[in-house]
């Protein structure tokens, strides 16, 4: 049976050039070394180095054997991080699934802070839609959503929920489309003739939409930006975080739908959440601390201007 030992002999030897320089490498002796590089060879039934000239040089098959050496030495070392991890209770890796309609601000600086404290974990941030983080949350591909909704919600079934603060969305359309409108007051009939520009995994929030959805042109993007650009060349219309087009809106390049039943926008909550059935790791505690702390941080911002 082959042992990382020998293994790792043979790898010294051909780096340190010889086998005294190897056996210093290793705080060993040089008859160890040689031990190893022998029992290696006796196990694979492969000579592994030409020993007839001054110098031990590989074999076509010392070669081969080498170079898998440091894949399975590489592996082995992979899998005492990965064993180091697990017993300190540090995740290998974790999962931010954010809506693509909540500020990077509100949760970029603690994730960024917690991610450079434990490098060792692979965070991943993924945007989605709407809908999207929730989903992923509860099929356990994401270990914290951020999310829009209110306390009524069905997001929050069996989870702990942070609140981060709100996002103001609104119905925009190119203004020059717009300026064809003939009933610019209540454009809902006009509106059904154009196609409303959305983001896959929004769907979950079509029962908020404030025009009339039955029969509606759909127009479907991945991402935000594609969804903002099409905007503004007026290939459609659509509902956009109010932040993201408040310049357009004000430079007249778009305008914010009206309507006169309805306000033309909606204000979500946006909200941390993590299920309560599974348990967290040390750096999902210390996320949700860090979170935690940042909106301390903002009460007493908030208290001081006061």
């Amino acid at each position: 049976m082959l042992n990382l030992t020998d293994l790792l002999a043979l790898t010294t030897v051909v780096a340190q050039g010889g086998v005294h320089a190897a056996a210093e490498k290793l705080h060993k002796t040089p008859s160890a070394v040689s031990q190893s590089i022998k029992r290696l060879e006796s196990e694979l039934n492969l000579n592994l180095f030409d020993r007839s000239g001054y110098r031990m040089v590989l074999t076509d098959a010392g070669l081969s054997i080498h170079h898998k050496a440091l894949e399975l030495l590489q592996d082995a070392k992979q899998m005492e991080s990965l064993a180091t991890l697990i017993s300190a209770g540090q995740e290998k890796s974790f999962v931010i699934a954010v809506s693509h309609v909540i500020p990077h601000a509100l949760y970029l600086d603690a994730v960024s802070d917690v991610s450079a404290h434990f490098a060792e974990t692979t965070m991943s941030i993924i945007k989605d839609g709407l809908g999207g983080p929730h989903q992923r949350l509860v099929e356990e591909r994401a270990n914290i959503a951020i999310v829009c909704g209110n306390s009524l919600s069905p997001l929050f079934d069996d989870t702990e929920a942070l609140r981060l603060g709100q996002v103001d969305l609104v119905y925009v359309i190119n203004q020059t489309l717009f300026d064809g409108f003939q009933n610019k007051a209540e454009p809902s009939r006009e509106l059904h003739q154009l196609p409303e520009i959305k983001i896959v995994g929004d769907n979950v929030y079509d029962k908020t939409d404030l025009y009339v959805n039955e029969g509606r042109r759909h127009c479907w993007v991945n991402e935000l930006t594609i969804k903002l650009q099409m905007l503004r060349e007026g290939k459609g219309w659509g509902r956009v975080p109010r932040y993201c087009v408040e310049r357009e809106i004000e430079s007249g390049q778009l305008v914010a739908l009206p309507n006169v039943n309805i306000a033309p926008s909606l204000c979500l909550d946006i909200w941390a959440i993590r299920k309560l059935n599974r348990a967290p790791g040390i750096v999902g505690q210390q996320l949700w601390q860090r979170l935690r702390d940042q909106l301390s941080l903002k009460d007493i911002a908030g208290t001081s201007e006061a």
